[in-house]
């Protein structure tokens, strides 16, 4: 039988052209994080959805987006430089990687007490109130959450599942006592911002006490990195969270409690593309970039039918859940369906940009990060005004779609380090047409 096993392992590495003792060994662990990110995300849903009233839910999504918008001003990038210093051997990338974190998050904090000084004038103390408590806490959240990156870039990838289900845990436990409790708002993003950061910052003090040593000196480097990163996501992120804010601005908080269940299930299916990413950033780091250029096709056609999969049977049976689940937003089933399109886009893009990103293609990620950013953004100010909520939905799609078209684009047809458009007939290394099938 074992015998057997290790066949049918050695005929998928040859058909995938990958480690698949790699992906069993750190895939297991993933999988096993996400399907508890999935129960305790859907656990947290249904006790919104049958506890809070959808106007004072939608004023907590925003909130959380507000707190989201603001933390674009700081480096939202170190996360995945922390990852590829740890793959390369630097054991001090977190405590370093931590600090510089919070020496850059002033800009966050000071734009959350901005938004929340301007609420407060207008006597909304709630959202006001929220928002600084949100905005002074929430550095000290991404510092700590630094050693997700770092275990990831280390490979340690059951540490990490095992940490991040405490992680995900301790604030659910809360969040669900305290909604059962109060629907206020305040209340709820307080409890959420200060059991989170306890829970991460425990995981974090952990970590370093286990793992973290002096090593290699590349810390000038990692944090250049993790600039370029920032610089190249800030845009993208603060676009992301426009969305929520536009729809709680035009439309109110009943629509955006509407638009936030209809991607409950969408956005949990494309998380899961985390899996892929861990698995690969770590090893793509280690791997030449025309390697990675000769096998990353199959795979990727691999990915784009397992997520066409997955949003087909989530299309089918959404009627179904919802009813079950959550009756009170029936109506947002349609939109949760659309959405569930963005799904295979993701997974065949998945490994493309942690290709770029392993291998510090700056260029090219500041090419795809701002133009499908600014694709969206002109979407969103165009469609929402007319459509309402479908308005939003076409123009994920569209960002979506978009994003995956230059991708592929700028993967094949740019020259990987001027990040100018090759010349007919050149390549960006020693690969064939016939190597990508």
């Amino acid at each position: 039988m074992r015998k057997k096993f290790l066949h049918a392992l050695l005929v998928a590495e040859r058909v995938l052209r990958t480690d698949i003792k790699y992906l069993a060994r750190g895939g297991f662990w993933l999988i096993i994080g996400q399907v508890g990110t999935v129960l305790f995300g859907f656990l947290m849903a249904y006790v919104f959805a049958n506890l809070m009233e959808p106007e004072k839910y939608g004023v907590y999504k925003y909130i959380l987006s507000i707190i989201g918008l603001t933390g674009t001003l700081s480096l939202i990038g170190l996360g995945k430089a922390v990852n590829r210093a740890a793959a390369q051997g630097v054991l001090d990338a977190l405590p370093h990687g931590f600090s510089a974190s919070l020496r850059w998050s002033i800009g966050s904090i000071v734009a959350a007490g901005c938004i929340g000084t301007y609420y407060l004038w207008n006597d909304n103390l709630i959202i006001g109130f929220a928002i600084f408590f949100g905005g002074a806490i929430s550095p000290l959240i991404a510092a700590a959450s630094l050693y997700d990156n770092f275990l990831s870039g280390l490979q340690e990838f059951k540490t990490k599942t095992l940490y991040n289900l405490l992680r995900s845990i301790v604030p659910i436990g809360i969040l669900v006592g305290v909604v059962s409790i109060t629907n206020n708002p305040l209340l709820l993003s307080t409890a959420y911002f200060s059991t989170t950061f306890i829970a991460t910052y425990f995981c974090y003090h952990r970590i370093i006490s286990q793992y973290s040593k002096t090593t290699k000196h590349l810390h000038h480097e990692m944090l250049s990195y993790g600039k370029h990163l920032s610089g190249i996501g800030i845009f993208a992120t603060a676009v992301a969270q426009l969305d929520r804010i536009l729809v709680f601005s035009q439309l109110g908080g009943t629509a955006l409690a509407l638009y936030a269940f209809s991607e409950v299930a969408p956005d949990q299916m494309r998380s899961t593309a985390g899996i892929v990413n861990s698995l690969a950033f770590s090893k793509m780091t280690q791997q030449d970039y025309d390697q990675i250029r000769r096998t990353i096709a199959r795979k990727s056609l691999i990915l784009f039918a397992v997520g066409l999969t997955l949003a087909g049977i989530y299309i089918a049976l959404a009627p179904y859940l919802f009813s079950l689940f959550f009756p009170q937003y029936l109506a947002a089933i349609p939109y949760s369906q659309a959405y569930a399109l963005t799904v295979p886009l993701v997974f065949a893009g998945a490994l493309y940009s942690q290709a770029l990103v392993s291998h510090a293609k700056k260029k090219l990620l500041y090419i795809n990060s701002l133009s499908t950013s600014l694709l969206r953004l002109i979407l969103l100010a165009v469609l929402i005004t007319p459509f309402g909520i479908w308005g939003v939905v076409w123009a994920t799609l569209g960002y979506y779609a978009f994003g995956l078209i230059l991708l592929l684009v700028t993967f094949y047809f740019f020259d990987t380090n001027t990040g100018k458009r090759m010349k007919p007939g050149a390549r960006s290394g020693n690969w064939t047409p016939e190597e990508l099938a």
